[in-house]
């Protein structure tokens, strides 16, 4: 009100002569013109000073839909004006205040009338806290849970873990492991669970060419290697490395090298062998894509591995044309925020074809708390997010520098993250998962 009806008396008066309102001759388009304009820049510039001295929470909304809304309220509010009945002093700020309420909450109201992609749920000891309430509501309330792991183990491994933190199994829909997929795209198999195989992986398997150089977790590699199919091989003799882990290094052939043991060896020979294998462009495939556990001083993870191949590949061959969105041909990573889990996820709600697949995406929410995986992917898939900002990786940096400062970070290094120079924001916040 203060910039608008103060603009617009000022333009009236010098411009507003001709152009009279029909309906009301004490107002004039131009002054009406200047007061949609004195009240949009006015409400634009004073959200930013607020926000970015964080004395204002976010609204949740990106750049556009900030303006979008301002601009909308400050045309409905020119309109108000021109009524030629009651006292606009008291009018203009009332319609201004009910246009400009936050829209209700929907996120409570979008969770209990749509399927449900859960990741938030505990820190690898224990649940976070309220989300086996949570979990029993909405499962008493009939509501259809998936939960999307980035675990490079398999299935029936996470849900042993589920059991042991209090979780049922039966309680969800589905519980897809970037582990399962990964064993599935091994075996040129990665159809039967809904997504499309790598063109890389099924050329190999074809040609019967399945030797791999493993970077493992130390539970059960070997297993999970041969039991799709493929032999451990040293880097020399490998077709693929497979990333499911940061501890320990296999080849098949010498002592498995563990990190924990002897950890100079460990990254000695990591470094020997991604020297190695970007010299003849190996593929890589990351059977977990997050590359940070949330855990003291943020211990790397497979994504690390991968995101340092690229480099490898990229640095090894750019004499030769080789770019940074070129090596990336060579990471293959499966998990959030890539799309087969979102793939497989979709398809289990509901049944095949554009149509269905379109109202799945529509009634589905991600409810997660890494910005780089859960944010990012649900933006991808199409479905709407909501951020739990202080369980999970972000929380002590929320806590520490607020939510805004978190996510303005992440998207001033968008270019360096799985966004790949899109911004993130979030559809919903929840400072935790609690029913």
């Amino acid at each position: 009100m203060a910039a608008g009806d103060g603009l617009a008396d000022l333009i009236g008066r010098r411009f507003g002569s001709s152009n009279k309102c029909f309906f009301n001759k004490d107002k004039s388009m131009a002054g009406s013109a200047a007061f949609v304009a004195g009240s949009f820049v006015g409400s634009y510039g004073l959200l930013f000073w607020l926000t970015s001295l964080g004395a204002m929470e976010p609204l949740g909304m990106g750049t556009m839909g900030i303006a979008g809304r301002l601009l909308a309220i400050a045309v409905i509010c020119a309109g108000v004006e021109l009524i030629p009945v009651g006292d606009d002093n008291w009018s203009v700020p009332i319609s201004a205040e009910i246009y400009s309420l936050p829209p209700i909450d929907r996120s409570w109201t979008k969770i209990m009338n749509h399927y449900i992609y859960y990741t938030v749920m505990h820190d690898g000891s224990e649940p976070y806290e309220g989300v086996l309430s949570a979990v029993e509501g909405l499962k008493g309330a009939g509501k259809k849970m998936i939960i999307l792991s980035n675990s490079s183990k398999r299935r029936e491994k996470s849900e042993r873990m589920l059991v042991k933190l209090g979780f049922n199994p039966s309680d969800f829909e589905n519980i897809i492991t970037s582990g399962d997929i990964s064993h599935s795209l091994l075996q040129n198999d990665a159809e039967s669970l809904g997504c499309r195989n790598w063109d890389v992986l099924s050329e190999l398997v074809t040609r019967n060419n399945r030797n791999a150089y493993v970077f493992g977790s130390g539970d059960d590699d070997e297993a999970y290697v041969t039991s799709a199919g493929w032999t451990l091989s040293t880097i020399e003799e490998a077709n693929l490395i497979v990333a499911r882990g940061t501890f320990t290094i296999n080849d098949g052939t010498s002592p498995v090298i563990s990190k924990t043991e002897n950890e100079a060896e460990y990254w000695k020979v990591m470094e020997r062998a991604m020297a190695c294998a970007a010299r003849d462009k190996l593929p890589m495939l990351v059977c977990n894509p997050d590359k940070v556990r949330p855990d003291e001083g943020l211990p790397p993870m497979p994504g690390a591995i991968g995101d340092a191949y690229e480099r490898f590949v990229w640095t090894t061959h750019c004499n030769q044309g080789m770019t940074e969105e070129m090596a990336r041909e060579f990471v293959k990573r499966v998990g959030k925020p890539f799309g087969e889990v979102y793939d497989i996820a979709l398809s289990s709600g509901g049944d095949d074809g554009d149509d269905e697949n379109k109202k799945m995406r529509e009634r589905a929410i991600m409810i997660g708390d890494a910005l780089e995986t859960d944010v990012v992917g649900s933006a991808a898939a199409g479905v709407d997010a909501l951020w739990v900002r202080h369980d999970g990786i972000h929380g002590k940096d929320v806590i520490e520098r607020g939510h805004v400062g978190v996510l303005e970070e992440f998207n001033g290094n968008r270019e360096f993250t799985y966004a790949y120079g899109r911004e993130v924001v979030p559809r919903y916040l929840a400072d935790h998962f609690r029913w």
